[in-house]
């Protein structure tokens, strides 16, 4: 699973802190949780010392890192981490906006839309919400009282239809 997502490095002196430029890396460890070796991602130089790749998930697996900065004649730097994808996909990217937007639309609907209580007929003590049209019915709840049953009125629960 590709992550929507980089991962930052920075690099600095750390007797001036002034940021470290035009550093070359190796991975020296770039391996799932399972320890497997798998291939690691490239890395770019974003400027002001700072650098960065996109980690790629294979699965629900985690990926540890030990990556070795050589900078022109300064000791080689080292930076380890532990990756979790669980971190990483926090905005959800695996579900497809076409979903996040017909949920967003429908809560906009009937959040706009009216809603009644029927006392008689077929829907009889049910809660209907309707489109923001006031026609087209979104939803039907059977309304319950607190022994649960049928009610208009003082109504303590509700059910799905």
């Amino acid at each position: 699973m590709a992550s929507p997502k980089i991962e930052v490095i920075f690099l600095y002196n750390e007797i001036t802190g002034s940021p470290i430029t035009g550093a070359s890396f190796t991975f020296e460890t770039y391996k799932d949780n399972t320890g497997a070796n798998i291939t690691p991602p490239s890395i770019t130089e974003i400027g002001g010392g700072a650098y960065s790749f996109t980690p790629s998930f294979t699965t629900d697996k985690g990926i540890v890192y030990v990556l070795r900065a050589d900078t022109s004649g300064a000791t080689p730097k080292r930076v380890s981490r532990y990756m979790r994808p669980e971190d990483w996909n926090t905005d959800n990217s695996d579900i497809p906006t076409s979903t996040v937007n017909d949920a967003v639309s429908e809560l906009i609907s009937i959040a706009k839309g009216k809603w009644e209580i029927k006392t008689t007929g077929p829907d009889a003590n049910r809660l209907i919400l309707y489109d923001i049209d006031g026609v087209t019915v979104i939803k039907k709840f059977n309304l319950k009282d607190s022994s649960g049953n049928p009610t208009a009125t003082a109504v303590f629960s509700r059910e799905p239809v």
